[in-house]
Order: structure tokens, then C-alpha cells, then sequence
């Protein structure tokens, strides 16, 4: 049985930044990787209304109140947000899913992943252990992934994220990296575009137990 206190640990452990707020769009919860993201502590922030993380939110504000309105979740692509912390200037991709809870209330839950397009780089030689994540491209091109270990301790699939997944890239090579013991070695997601990106994948160990 998945306990309350297992749930937290799960979201607590994810590289994704994850928001919680509810009907009167007050912040709920934040995990670390939200806090870092958003440079807000959650001391401060649990019990404030979500505009106070945001300097003229309305694009993000009304993003929100549409997720308490549908049924399934939905992904808006390159919200720009300022940072009431700092005033700086970003670009998030939010998902936003509904959760229903026992007293017949709902909470909404916000998943933000910062925009950085990438190109020209190269990831090597790292090790990278006990992890939920192992490394995450996103909207990268013309890169190289060489010669990194990583390596998960998953026991279940539900409590393990991917090796190295790529997520609207285009033109990366993959090589002579050693994965083990997550969900999915290399996980890819393509863009919808007429042309499917190049990925070149020589001599990569995958290891499953």
C-alpha cells in the first residue's frame, strides 16, 4: 500500500518542479525542485495566494483557472512569467492536472519545466547514482551524451524515472553511456514536425535486473 508519508518522499525526490494550489488559487505545497526553480521558499509561500510568485502573472493566472475547469490534464508551452523574487524574466511549460480528493474538494497540481533551448554541448563522463532521473534534454540540439554512467535504484517501475530522456530534440548523439536499473533506458519524444530529428546511438550498455 502507498502510504501519504511514501507519496511525499516520491514528490519530494523529483527533478520536476511541482506546485499544488487550490480553488481560491492559494499555494498549497512545493517541492524542493519548485522552490529552487521559482527562488521561493515554501515557508513563505504555502498559504499565499499564487500571484505573489508572479509579477504580472494574468497569462499564467488564467492558465490556472482553466486547469480547475478541465476534465484532463493539458500542457501550455512557453508561458512567460517574471519572477516577483528577482524579476527575472522566464519561459515554463505548465501542466496542469486536477486532483480530486476525498471531502469532494479539488486541488489543482502544476508541473513547471523552464525553458532553455541548448545547442552545441557535450554531457560526459559523469556518474550519476541512486537517482530518480537520470539526465533530461529538453528542446536540445546538436549535442553529445558520451560515456556517462547511470545508475538507478529502482525495485518498481512506478517509483523510477528514465535513464536519459530527450524531450523535443534534434541532433543528438548518444554513446557509450552504461545505464541500469531504471524504467527506461533511453526514452525519446519527438516533436511534431514533417521530419523525424537524427539521433545517432553507438555502443550504449543497458543493464535490467
Amino acid at each position: 500500500m502507498v502510504t501519504k508519508e511514501f507519496f511525499q518522499s516520491v514528490i519530494d525526490s523529483l527533478d520536476t518542479a511541482i506546485m499544488i494550489v487550490d480553488h481560491e488559487l492559494v499555494v498549497s505545497f512545493l517541492n524542493p525542485s519548485a522552490q529552487t526553480l521559482l527562488e521561493a521558499s515554501a515557508k513563505r509561500t504555502v498559504g499565499s495566494p499564487i500571484c505573489n510568485l508572479f509579477f504580472n502573472s494574468a497569462e499564467f493566472i488564467s492558465a490556472t483557472k482553466r486547469g480547475f475547469q478541465e476534465q484532463s490534464s493539458f500542457t501550455e508551452r512557453e508561458l512567460e512569467v517574471i519572477l516577483a523574487s528577482n524579476m527575472h524574466h522566464m519561459k515554463m511549460d505548465c501542466t496542469f492536472t486536477q486532483l480530486n480528493l476525498n471531502n469532494n474538494q479539488s486541488e489543482l497540481l502544476i508541473e513547471l519545466r523552464q525553458v532553455v533551448k541548448r545547442r552545441d554541448f557535450v554531457i560526459q563522463n559523469l556518474k550519476l547514482e541512486k537517482l530518480f532521473f537520470g539526465i533530461y534534454l529538453e528542446k536540445a540540439n546538436h549535442g553529445k551524451v558520451l560515456n556517462n554512467q547511470v545508475m538507478g535504484d529502482a525495485v518498481e517501475e512506478y517509483n523510477s524515472g528514465n535513464g536519459i530522456q530527450l524531450w523535443y530534440c534534434k541532433n543528438i548523439e548518444i554513446d557509450g553511456n552504461t545505464v541500469m536499473n531504471v524504467r527506461d533506458g533511453i526514452y525519446l519524444e519527438f516533436p511534431p514536425l514533417p521530419k523525424i530529428p537524427i539521433f545517432a546511438f553507438l555502443g550504449d550498455f543497458l543493464i535490467f535486473q
